[in-house]
């Protein structure tokens, strides 16, 4: 079945940016059912430059672009309405959705997917969208941003990373129910020089101290971030394609797994790996192909 996508993203990095630019590029390639209907971004043109080009990029796409800033919203409202936060989702982010909602309104979508997208959505807009949301954890794995999750697999010395995407409930707009995750280890035998480097530096700095000097230069945390950026698009690829054939349906804000419900959530570590063994073949073989066409031209047989 055909699958129409509102995609949402704040991209305030290159990841976000490139994961949808990626994901769109895959979609195209492999010729799935699937039409993005817009992409929705938090931020407007002139806020950053980086955002302010991937925005050129979206449009370049012939994607239909959608901007309404979180931060130009919150600095028009009475300040006792962005007030400390509680249990309950911020009065802002409440009132904020209700305007993004009206925004997209004209635009029908199956699903809406938050891909690095900061804001919390409400009970609202989960209730009114079929709402996934992606994770570069696992699902029971550390909360926050991308880069948070890194250090927090760093500081507690995890064996494991992965990714998630969560369907989003009006009971639990933050994680919801995962749907799909795949899984990689941090810990085997290309990762030890960089644990090495990491226990080399410690002697000498707290994590604190070491997150303030090298950052995301880190080259732990750099191998971390490549190898979740590989397995990232390919989960995001195969679980739009389970969507699109069925064997996966978000119906109620439960999740179905060829038409039962299902227990627990689906791991496609396997798939996503030979995912990657087949686009690599593929590679391989187009580069093989333009070759041979350039040797063709310029006379050379070749058998």
């Amino acid at each position: 079945m055909s699958l129409t996508i509102g995609w949402f993203t704040t991209a305030e990095d290159t990841k976000a940016q490139d994961l949808f630019i990626n994901t769109c590029k895959t979609i195209h390639n492999m010729g799935l059912d699937v039409k993005i209907a817009y992409l929705f971004c938090n931020r407007q043109k002139g806020e950053d430059l980086k955002t302010d080009r991937f925005l050129a990029s979206v449009q370049d796409l012939g994607i239909n672009l959608i901007t309404d800033s979180s931060r130009e919203f919150q600095k028009g409202l009475p300040p006792q309405t962005t007030g400390k936060e509680t249990d309950f989702l911020p009065d802002w982010q409440q009132k904020y959705h209700t305007q993004v909602m009206e925004k997209i309104s004209r635009y029908p979508i199956d699903i809406a997917f938050l891909v690095g997208y900061t804001p919390t959505v409400t009970a609202e807009f989960v209730k009114k969208y079929t709402t996934v949301q992606f994770r570069s954890a696992l699902p029971n794995g550390p909360s926050g941003t991308w880069p948070t999750i890194i250090w927090q697999l760093i500081g507690t010395r995890s064996a494991e990373s992965g990714a998630t995407l969560h369907l989003l409930t009006e009971e639990d707009t933050d994680r919801g129910i995962p749907v799909t995750y795949c899984r990689y280890p941090i810990k085997k035998k290309e990762f030890s020089s960089f644990w090495h480097d990491l226990d080399r530096k410690m002697k000498s700095q707290s994590m604190a101290q070491l997150i303030a000097t090298e950052g995301e230069n880190l080259p732990l945390f750099n191998a971390v971030k490549e190898t979740g950026e590989y397995l990232e698009i390919p989960l995001l690829i195969l679980t739009i394609q389970d969507l699109t054939s069925g064997v996966i349906s978000l119906n109620d804000q439960q999740v179905y797994c060829n038409g039962e419900p299902q227990l627990s959530e689906c791991c496609l570590t396997h798939e996503v790996e030979d995912f990657l063994i087949k686009q690599e073949e593929d590679e391989q073989e187009e580069e093989e192909e333009v070759e041979e066409e350039e040797l063709a031209e310029e006379g050379v047989e070749t058998f």
